[in-house]
């Protein structure tokens, strides 16, 4: 009963105080994106529409919520990854933290280049501050 610690291994190390710091803003940062999820759900159920932007004939409501709920997934995961990254990395949360920031950077380049070669998505973009402007004031 006195080696119980050991079964458990050793405790983990506390993250760096500029990951720690950023703990919570990762926090606030999951739940702006799974509130804007809830909204972009809700606009497709009322209106068949993500905030504005038609979805794609032929397609059932269903198959868009479940294409939202990976995209909420990939898009949330390396923060999620990087709260808990302490206790689950091999190298220590420092090296999740720059692992996920990297998958992020990623994702912004990828948004980039969509926004740069494709006319509807970059329809979409510039037709946000309407589209919030409706939601708001509707």
């Amino acid at each position: 009963m006195r080696n119980q610690r050991a079964w458990w291994g050793p405790r983990p190390v506390p993250p760096p105080l500029c990951v720690g710091g950023m703990l919570p803003i990762f926090g606030i940062l999951i739940g702006v994106l799974t509130l804007i999820w809830i909204f972009a759900v809700i606009s497709v159920i009322n209106t068949h529409a993500i905030f504005g932007w038609p979805v794609p004939l032929g397609f059932p409501v269903w198959v868009v919520i479940v294409i939202l709920v990976i995209l909420l997934n990939v898009v949330t995961g390396p923060f999620k990854y990087m709260r808990h990254a302490r206790y689950s990395h091999p190298y220590g949360g420092l090296v999740a933290v720059w692992s996920s920031m990297a998958w992020l950077a990623f994702l912004i380049f990828l948004g980039w280049m969509a926004y740069q070669h494709s006319t509807e998505v970059h329809n979409f973009i510039q037709n946000l501050p309407n589209i919030w402007d409706e939601m708001v004031h509707h």
